[in-house]
């Protein structure tokens, strides 16, 4: 963000502490593979409120791709029905998010190629009970070479939002968003958003909040690179307020990267992205804003010194428990990631990171929270020799204490991370931590922005005391700024952060 926090944002900010909770059991794990046996990846999913779970995606037929969308008992597991679409010009179509609203009727949004020369919008509409189709609508920018949805949502009040990007001649893209009357399928208002700079504006996701607003999250060019960029708008289509991290993305490398949006009761909303370097440590960012676009908190998940990213967001009723999904890169593959954060205070409950088998490599994308606080979380297995995959959706039950089928085997790690000292500081200060074990640790320092400013340890390391200092610089040697920063060690998949504060 390129503004600072507000002051009273640091009350909630500076209670980090280590508060390690139990990561879920997993109680199911399911796999589509369609009948062409190719490349079949899930994308988003969602649940409806008598428990069942849909996941859309794309998948293979043989020439070329459909939409594929899965019905599962959440309970089970077991498969309700699948639907398929594959639009008039027989060319690619790609679900990518979907939403249920509250009569039961599922939406799937996506985008699907007109015959021409270009993608339009294309959003289905069904019966969620029998899996009919009640409608479909495209939707084409004129003028446009390329229509790509990405975003679903639905309203209580009966409207049905798609968001994604349109990019014109000169491959220049800005947020476009529909809204549709969810009975008839009618569009009620369109609006884009282009940059500032002129660029590539792509946005990823959206949600709505119980007044009816819309909150819209994608990437948006800066001039230089990229940002996480949020738009809230009214239910008119008004523009409210626009917020732009201050995390950056690597321009060659924006085309491949995603975000995620949810919204909790009270009209908070959260979103998280990858960012960093292409060539360097990318990292995931979480952040809240309250309904007046003041950021709460910001969330850093870098767990591995090489790629982190989510993509996926999902809150749960209360509002107590946020989830973030990705990818982790373990070596010599990604692994499914799931991040729990404390809603309120943006402390770091638990990760987990999932791998089905040797040879793989695994990417989360969408997830999904039922009124029993279940998670669910899909995306693709790849098979790493033929880069083929399928749908991989998995259900965690994340209440303390219950069991279901044998969860994945982690090596957990008991670490305490002491207060550094001194603190507050001029020059130098001391951190030290003990670790129960041998492994790799990761220890960094974070400004209130949640940009990550120094690494001071990123390596394997024997059990015991460690004591590490940092002189106040950032990684170029330039002398940090007076305020308040973070440490954040990582362990494995323990994470303890402790406020520090530098003077001058």
């Amino acid at each position: 963000m390129k503004k600072q926090f507000v002051l009273a944002v640091l009350a909630v900010l500076i209670i980090c502490g280590q508060i390690w909770a139990q990561a879920p059991d997993t109680v199911w794990v399911r796999s589509y593979n369609g009948p062409a046996n190719g490349n079949d990846q899930g994308i988003g999913c969602a649940m409806d409120s008598s428990g069942n779970l849909y996941v859309t995606g794309l998948s293979y037929n043989g020439s070329n791709y459909d939409y594929l969308t899965v019905k599962y008992n959440s309970a089970t597991g077991d498969t309700l029905w699948t639907r398929r679409y594959n639009g008039p010009a027989n060319g690619n179509d790609a679900g990518m998010r979907c939403a249920v609203d509250n009569s039961g009727n599922l939406y799937v949004a996506g985008s699907s190629y007109d015959g021409v020369s270009e993608d339009d919008y294309l959003t289905i509409k069904y019966d969620a009970a029998t899996g009919d189709t009640l409608w479909t609508r495209r939707h084409g920018a004129p003028g446009d070479t390329s229509n790509k949805g990405s975003g679903c949502a639905v309203d209580d009040l009966g409207y049905v939002y798609v968001t994604g990007s349109s990019t014109d001649g000169l491959g220049n893209a800005d947020y476009l968003t529909v809204k549709y009357h969810a009975a008839t399928g009618d569009t009620l208002w369109t609006r884009r958003y282009n940059g500032p700079a002129n660029g590539k504006d792509e946005a990823s996701d959206c949600s709505t909040d119980p007044s009816g607003n819309l909150f819209v999250v994608g990437y948006s060019f800066n001039g230089t690179d990229y940002n996480l960029l949020t738009v809230k708008y009214n239910p008119g289509g008004d523009t409210v307020w626009t917020r732009r991290s201050a995390d950056a993305t690597d321009s060659a490398n924006m085309d491949y990267t995603m975000a995620g949006c949810a919204v909790d009761g009270s009209g908070n909303v959260y979103i998280t992205g990858e960012c960093g370097p292409l060539t360097g440590n990318r990292y995931s960012v979480t952040i809240k804003y309250n309904a007046s676009g003041t950021p709460l908190w910001t969330g850093i998940y870098d767990g591995t010194p090489w790629m982190d990213g989510t993509i996926g967001c999902a809150v749960t009723g209360p509002g107590d428990r946020l989830y973030v999904t990705g990818s982790t890169y373990r070596g010599p593959h990604d692994h499914y990631l799931t991040v729990c954060y404390d809603a309120a205070t943006g402390d770091t409950l638990w990760s987990r990171s999932y791998l089905s088998s040797a040879g793989r490599t695994e990417y989360s994308i969408g997830c999904a929270v039922d009124g029993d606080g279940n998670l669910y979380v899909s995306g693709v297995s790849l098979d790493t020799l033929t880069w083929i995959g399928d749908y991989q959706t998995i259900k965690y039950n994340t209440a303390t204490g219950v069991t279901g089928e044998p969860a994945e085997k982690v090596e957990w790690r008991t670490v305490k991370l002491l207060p550094n000292k001194p603190n507050p500081f001029s020059h130098n200060t001391t951190v030290s931590y003990q670790l129960d074990r041998a492994g790799r640790v990761s220890l960094a320092v974070y400004n209130i922005a949640g940009q990550k400013i120094k690494t001071l340890a990123n390596d394997l390391q024997a059990a015991g005391t460690h004591s590490v200092s940092w002189n106040g610089c950032d990684e170029k040697g330039n002398k940090a700024c007076s305020g308040v920063y973070f440490i954040r060690l990582q362990a494995g998949e323990q994470q303890a952060t402790h406020k520090l504060v530098k003077i001058k």
